[in-house]
C-alpha cells in the first residue's frame, strides 16, 4: 500500500478509540500492510477536539460507540473543523441502518474491528478519492482561471470594435463636411447610422456581465436615443417600446438592430410629413415591440402616419435601407417580414433564434 509520498513523509491519522488494545491492533495491521503512519489517539471528544485544533491529519479513523460520545458526532465535528478530511468508521457490532446514516452524513467509509483485512484497502481508496478531489478541484480552478482569461479578452475585443466604429464614424463626418451634393450627404449620414447601429452592440456587451446575450430591451432604447438625436426636428413624435426582459445574443440582436433601424429611421422620416394631420388627436406616435416565445422573437414597428404610397411593391423597392431590410430578415435572419398598410405602416418581422437560451 505504501508509495513513493508514503516514503517521504507518514499517514498522519487521528484514530478515535476508547480501547487502547484495539488502537494497538489497528496500527500494527496498517504498519503490515505496508503504511508508513503516524497516528494520534483519541480517546474522547475533549481529546478528539483538541488534536483536529491543533494538527493537519490525511484520515480520521473512528470507532461507532464509546462513553458519552460516538461515530455521527465525530463526524460533524470533523466536517465543522476539517470539511475535506475522509472518514472511516471502525467498529464492533453496527447496524446496518446505523452504517446507512452515517454514510449519508458523510462518512467515506466502514469497517468492522473482525475484519480489518479490509481496512487497508478501505483507506487506500479514501486517500485516492481524496487525490481525485484534488485534482479535480486544481482542473476546475485552471478552466475557471482560463474563462476569466477569455472573458476578459473578449471584452476587450468588443471594447475596441466599439472604438474601431467610433472611428469610422467620426472620418464618415469629417468627410460629409467636405461635400456639397445633398444626395451623398444624406447617404453618408445613413451609413454612419448603420455603423452606430452595430457599435451599440459591442458596447452594450462590454456594460453587461454576459458577453454573449445582451439586454434587447436597453439596446432599443438606446437605438431609438440615437435616432432622435439625429432627428432632433421631429421632437413632435412620441416614442413607444415594450421590450422588457428581452434577450439576444450578438448573431441576433446584430442583424435585428439594423432592420430596426431602417424601419425606425423611415418612419420619422416619411410617416408624418409637415401637411399631415391623420394622426389621432396630433399626437404622432411610433410603436416599437419585441416578443419572445421559446425561441421565436416577434419584432413589430408601427407608426399612425400617413402610409407607404399605395403605389409602392416595398418588396422590389430598390431603395437601400428596404433592401438591407429584407436581405437582413430572410437571408441573415432566417425569417419572414410582413407589411400591414391598415392604419398606417406596420411592419412585423418573425423569426427563429438558432440559438438557445
Amino acid at each position: 500500500m505504501s508509495n513513493e509520498k508514503d516514503a517521504e513523509r507518514p499517514l498522519r491519522i487521528l484514530h478515535l478509540e476508547d480501547l487502547s488494545q484495539d488502537a494497538e491492533i489497528i496500527r500494527e495491521r496498517l504498519i503490515d500492510a505496508g503504511f508508513f503512519v503516524q497516528i494520534d489517539w483519541a480517546a474522547n471528544e475533549p481529546q478528539f477536539k483538541a488534536f483536529l485544533q491543533s494538527s493537519q491529519y490525511d484520515l480520521v479513523l473512528a470507532d461507532y460507540r464509546l462513553p458519552s460520545f460516538d461515530a455521527p458526532a465525530a463526524l460533524r465535528l470533523a466536517q465543522s473543523l476539517c470539511p475535506e478530511l475522509p472518514f472511516i468508521c471502525v467498529s464492533g457490532a453496527i447496524g446496518g441502518e446505523e452504517v446507512v446514516e452515517l454514510l449519508k452524513q458523510g462518512a467515506t467509509d466502514y469497517v468492522l474491528k473482525d475484519k480489518l483485512g479490509k481496512l487497508p484497502l478501505a483507506i487506500q481508496r479514501a486517500l485516492d478519492e481524496v487525490t481525485e478531489r484534488a485534482a479535480r478541484k486544481q482542473a476546475e480552478e485552471a478552466v475557471l482561471a482560463s474563462l476569466a482569461e477569455k472573458e476578459v479578452l473578449l471584452r476587450e475585443i468588443h471594447h475596441r470594435v466599439k472604438n474601431n466604429f467610433a472611428v469610422i464614424c467620426g472620418l464618415i463626418r469629417l468627410q460629409s463636411r467636405t461635400i456639397t451634393d445633398p444626395e451623398v450627404v444624406v447617404a453618408l449620414k445613413g451609413l454612419e447610422s448603420r455603423i452606430r447601429t452595430m457599435s451599440m452592440i459591442h458596447e452594450k456587451l462590454c456594460q453587461t456581465g454576459n458577453l454573449s446575450r445582451i439586454d434587447f430591451h436597453d439596446y432599443l432604447n438606446t437605438l431609438i436615443s440615437s435616432i432622435r438625436e439625429s432627428f432632433s426636428s421631429r421632437s413632435d413624435i412620441t416614442f413607444l417600446t415594450e421590450a422588457d426582459g428581452i434577450e439576444m445574443v450578438i448573431d441576433d440582436a446584430m442583424p435585428c438592430g439594423l432592420v430596426l433601424n431602417e424601419l425606425i429611421t423611415n418612419a420619422v422620416k416619411y410617416a408624418f410629413p409637415a401637411t399631415d394631420s391623420r394622426a389621432d388627436g396630433n399626437i404622432r406616435k411610433i410603436c416599437v415591440t419585441v416578443q419572445c416565445e421559446g425561441t421565436t422573437y416577434t419584432v413589430t414597428v408601427a407608426d399612425n402616419g400617413v402610409g407607404l404610397p399605395a403605389a409602392m411593391e416595398w418588396t422590389t423597392s430598390k431603395t437601400l435601407g428596404l433592401y438591407l431590410v429584407r436581405s437582413l430578415a430572410e437571408h441573415q435572419l432566417g425569417g419572414q417580414i410582413h407589411l400591414d398598410r391598415t392604419d398606417g405602416t406596420r411592419f412585423v418581422l418573425k423569426f427563429n433564434s438558432k440559438y438557445k437560451k
